[in-house]
């Protein structure tokens, strides 16, 4: 019964996480229309949205809900943007070393 929790909540993660992909990259790309951009963030903002709401799978979906939450101060060059990036890449180590040890 667990094992199945786990297994909808990935799933319904990865769809999730798939479409929030997709949309930004559509919108980065400037592959849509001036008239439809603006749409495309309005369904970016609902699909961050249903992303937070959602109980991560894992240590790694944790850690794409702290990229999507910090997205715009990550790239600030102020104390506050670094602080955040020191968490994201302590929390990537920690995750990569993690992944070693289960192997």
């Amino acid at each position: 019964m667990a094992t199945e929790a786990l297994n909808a909540s990935a799933a319904a993660w990865k769809a999730a996480i798939e479409k929030y992909r997709e949309l930004s990259l559509s919108l980065s790309l400037n592959q849509a229309p001036a008239n439809k951009a603006d749409a495309i963030e309005i369904e970016i903002v609902k699909q961050e949205e249903l992303l937070l709401g959602l109980e991560a799978p894992s240590l790694a979906a944790v850690l794409q809900k702290l990229e999507i939450i910090f997205e715009t101060d990550l790239e600030k060059p102020d104390r506050d943007g670094a602080e955040k990036r020191l968490i994201i890449d302590d929390l990537c180590r920690l995750h990569d070393e993690a992944e070693l040890l289960v192997g």
